[in-house]
């Protein structure tokens, strides 16, 4: 609201200003009215001076001769009056001219200084304003980086469970082949152990064998 209110003030002077006018060609008949009154009060010391000098030498004038030089003086004053009231008359003009043209010029010093503060609390509000962006920015990246590390964490984590399924999946493995291996050991064993067996058993038939027909012929010979 403070800005909304100065920038009012602020056009309201400026629109104030603009209406005295002090445009380039403005500033230029100020300077040379400036210059003719300066010119004026030479001419007006020069004038001054040219009196004084009547005033002299009516003075040297004998007394008798005077009645007839008082005319001159009475001129040359009556030329320097007029010549005054001319260069008294354009120095007033010039006056009132500037006068009318800032008159309704309200005095901007005091809502320039208000402006100034108020750029300085608004320059302050943006330095402000900066340094948070800048520390939400720097939040944001610190943020990011979190996440790309809870991201690198869950894939690390990803990696390490199918390595361990990997290797329960090898460890199963080779315990079964272990297992088979064992199986087909012990199964090869017990064939051999049954072809031995069977063996032995025709070894022992062939002698019973032999044995009942040594034994029929020991009783046939009898």
């Amino acid at each position: 609201r403070c800005s909304w209110t100065m920038e009012a003030e602020l056009e309201k002077v400026a629109a104030a200003w603009a209406k005295a006018d002090l445009s380039a060609e403005t500033y230029a008949a100020l300077d040379k009215q400036g210059l003719e009154i300066a010119d004026n009060q030479e001419r007006s010391a020069t004038g001054r001076e040219a009196l004084k000098e009547v005033i002299r030498e009516f003075k040297k004038t004998p007394h008798d001769e005077r009645l007839s030089k008082i005319g001159g003086v009475i001129k040359a004053f009556q030329a320097e009056v007029d010549a005054l009231t001319r260069r008294q008359a354009f120095a007033e003009d010039a006056f009132v001219s500037l006068y009318r043209t800032l008159d309704d010029a309200p005095d901007p010093v005091g809502t320039l200084r208000k402006a100034a503060a108020e750029l300085r609390t608004a320059q302050a509000a943006a330095a402000e304003n900066s340094q948070l962006k800048q520390t939400i920015a720097e939040y944001d990246r610190e943020f990011q980086s979190l996440k790309n590390q809870e991201h690198t964490i869950r894939r690390l984590q990803q990696q390490l469970r199918e390595s361990d399924a990997e290797a329960e999946a090898r460890e199963a493995a080779a315990v079964s082949a272990a297992l088979r291996e064992q199986a087909d050991a012990q199964m090869r064993e017990m064939r051999m152990l049954q072809a031995s067996a069977a063996e032995r058993e025709s070894e022992y038939a062939s002698l019973l064998s032999r044995a009942q027909e040594e034994a029929r012929g020991a009783g046939g010979g009898g």
